[in-house]
């Protein structure tokens, strides 16, 4: 049984919170920032299928590439290493991006300082879990807590206030000069911090779980996280049609959705961390009833309400939440750390391009095939995650 002086202080955890909150919220910060400056270029060089490419890439190797160098050095070179690469790319983009790209502009430096950003972020993003796994001990539930509110909830926050707090100076610039300077000095920070501080062994590596029940939760955690982020990406335009139509303001009402959104994302992470052990196994099923009702009923006719524009936010969480308890269990090692951030963004990856097609092909219809096909998805991938939590408390 832990005693009270087993467990980190709050201030060695801040850390590894802060430094997986600012890699996991860098993806957003590129496309929000960086990537429409690069579009028009990128659509006519690369074309859809290479931007497909390109992105399924991304989100398979940088993950498990950190993994593989974790197992042979720990935490700390992912780290520093990371955080010097993705503070290079960033000032690499203020230096390249003085104006917004052409169609007949160049794409490699720019691409190569892409892929130089993702796979910083990436290091930073498996460094700190594993900081947080060494740190916490056996407490896998609640550091399992910890690395979901990092991406879900500290992360987007700080993305917005950095956004609002520092606002882009005047110039020529075609990207948001403080927000990615602030960026690039906290990857650099965390470099150095963690250079400084005393070197600590490489996290053990652990074989009490069967790679089949990996492979099976991390393949439930696909499933059911790629209808909960389809719904994320549909939900836009659906808000807006709803605001249209009820003749309301739409940026007050998406100030709204997203405030309630971070509330009910706090809530969900408040209640699993008060009881890991009912939480974490109820997480799954509780995203994909979420999933059920989102989707059982949507239909253009009728304007969405505000809740339903909520919704995808605790289902998201929910669906990490349990994901990362079946994969990680207690004391993971790098590789199922890496394996957890892969299976997110492959299911990141299909949600957010299933969102992309349906807006570009079918604009608002929403057909019986996708609603049941998305409940469908939810379930299954619900019940392997469930499952397998199940089958690791078995004696």
């Amino acid at each position: 049984m832990a005693v009270r002086g087993d467990r980190p202080s709050t201030a060695l955890l801040v850390r590894p919170v802060l430094g997986l909150a600012l890699g996991a919220s860098t993806l957003p910060l590129l496309h929000a920032g960086v990537f429409p400056a690069m579009l028009p270029a990128l659509q006519a060089q690369a074309g859809a299928i290479g931007l497909v490419t390109a992105e399924s890439l991304l989100a398979l190797l940088p993950f498990l590439g950190w993994a593989a160098l974790a197992r042979r050095g720990g935490e700390r070179p992912p780290i520093m290493a990371s955080g010097v690469l993705l503070a290079l790319a960033l000032a690499g983009f203020l230096a390249v991006l003085r104006r917004p790209l052409e169609p007949e502009d160049s794409i490699a430096i720019p691409s190569l300082l892409w892929v130089v950003a993702v796979v910083g972020a990436a290091g930073l993003v498996v460094g700190n879990h594993l900081h947080l796994i060494r740190l916490g001990g056996g407490s896998g539930g609640r550091i399992a807590v910890m690395a979901v509110a990092a991406a879900t909830l500290f992360g987007p926050i700080l993305g917005n206030a950095v956004a609002v707090v520092l606002q882009p100076a005047g110039g020529s610039l075609a990207i948001p000069l403080g927000p990615i300077l602030f960026w690039a000095a906290m990857a650099l920070a965390l470099a150095f911090v963690t250079w400084r501080s005393p070197a600590a062994a490489a996290p053990a590596a652990t074989t009490h779980a069967a790679p089949a029940a990996v492979a099976a939760a991390a393949l439930g955690l696909v499933l059911l996280l790629a209808p909960i982020v389809w719904l994320n990406a549909v939900r836009l335009p659906l808000l807006v049609h709803a605001a249209t139509v009820a003749g309301g303001p739409v940026p007050d009402l998406l100030g709204q959705a997203s405030l309630i959104g971070y509330l009910a994302v706090a809530v969900v992470l408040l209640a699993v961390a008060l009881h890991p052990g009912i939480g974490l196994l109820a997480a799954g099923p509780l995203a994909a009833a979420i999933v059920l009702w989102a989707l059982a009923g949507l239909s253009i006719e009728v304007p969405v309400s505000l809740a339903w524009g909520v919704s995808s936010d605790p289902a998201y969480a929910l669906a990490m939440l349990a994901g990362f308890a079946a994969i990680l269990g207690r004391g993971a090692g790098p590789l199922r750390v890496g394996v957890a951030w892969t299976a997110l963004q492959v299911a990141a990856v299909l949600g957010n391009r299933g969102g992309q097609v349906w807006w570009q092909y079918n604009q608002l219809a929403i057909t019986d095939g996708m609603q049941w096909t998305g409940i469908a998805l939810a379930v299954l991938g619900a019940l392997a995650l469930a499952g397998v939590i199940l089958a690791r408390r078995a004696p």
